[in-house]
């Protein structure tokens, strides 16, 4: 793209290229590496140490190291990735994951209500087991850092500067929500409201510690424990929708504990923001 092109594009759309374009760069070469570790020799996991050493260089590149020297006051900026208190840590992370717990226990109060393909669990069996472990705590964290520097720390720094952070949360979230299309259109769409839940909830979380760093374990951490999870013991078993046989126990258990988790996240997150004042102020 020709740089007087790019100049002349609005700063959003050049927000979402430059997101988009961070998020690939980590996810396009792990797709490869591991691809060729389980085709060619799955039994040295070499794609996990290799992985992890570019993430080091991916993150020092997005945070301002390396070259053009003329941008690295910007990929800083845009990245966020600074350290907070530690008493923030606490209820960030209180927050964040009462805030995903709740919305994981009221989609699945949702699959009660409407059909959600049920998701396929490939069969790893021939595999040696510390191959996948390394694969799925290393894809982990690639998706998170990766789609935590993309849409938290590029594409929302850079809308909350020119809209404010309800509007570039909003927008943030959608996108998040669109890019699991790409998991297939049957089975993402059903669930793209808890896709754009759990984009806010990490939007707010950046907003709320100026930080990406805890939507990012939680992303991360998340992310792996499901593929861990789905690994262990296989697809989930359906239950039929409320429509055919009432509402039962467990849905009814699992929207409340979802509106109390919800509640219980909103306390936590006003609690962030009391727990940093005194950091950014200086005083007691």
């Amino acid at each position: 793209m020709r740089m007087d092109v790019w100049q002349r594009t609005p700063a959003p759309a050049r927000a979402v290229v430059a997101g988009l374009a961070v998020m690939l760069a980590a996810e396009i070469p792990w797709s490869v590496l591991v691809g060729a570790n389980l085709r060619l020799s799955s039994s040295l996991p070499w794609a996990a140490p290799a992985m992890a050493v570019y993430l080091v260089f991916y993150w020092r590149y997005c945070d301002g190291w390396g070259w053009p020297a003329s941008t690295a006051a910007l990929r800083h900026r845009r990245f966020r990735a600074g350290a907070i208190p530690a008493r923030s840590w606490f209820w960030a992370m209180a927050a964040g994951v009462a805030a995903v717990a709740s919305a994981l226990l009221l989609l699945f109060a949702w699959s009660r209500m409407v059909r959600l393909p049920i998701p396929a669990v490939p069969d790893v069996s021939a595999y040696p087991w510390l191959t996948i472990l390394l694969a799925v705590l290393v894809g982990g964290a690639v998706s998170g850092i990766a789609e935590e520097a993309a849409f938290r720390g590029y594409i929302q720094s850079a809308l909350e500067e020119r809209a404010g952070p309800a509007v570039a949360i909003l927008i943030t979230s959608l996108l998040f929500g669109l890019i699991h299309l790409s998991h297939g259109i049957g089975y993402a769409l059903p669930r793209l409201p808890y896709y754009v839940a759990v984009g806010a909830i990490y939007g707010v979380l950046t907003w709320r510690t100026g930080s990406i760093l805890p939507s990012l374990v939680i992303h991360a951490g998340g992310n792996a424990l499901a593929d861990l999870l789905a690994l262990k013991l296989g697809a989930p078993h359906t239950a039929p929708l409320i429509w055919q046989s009432g509402p039962d126990a467990a849905f009814w258990r699992n929207v409340g504990l979802g509106m109390f988790c919800a509640l219980a996240a909103v306390w936590a997150f006003r609690k962030i923001k009391a727990a940093t004042r005194p950091a950014l102020t200086g005083t007691e």
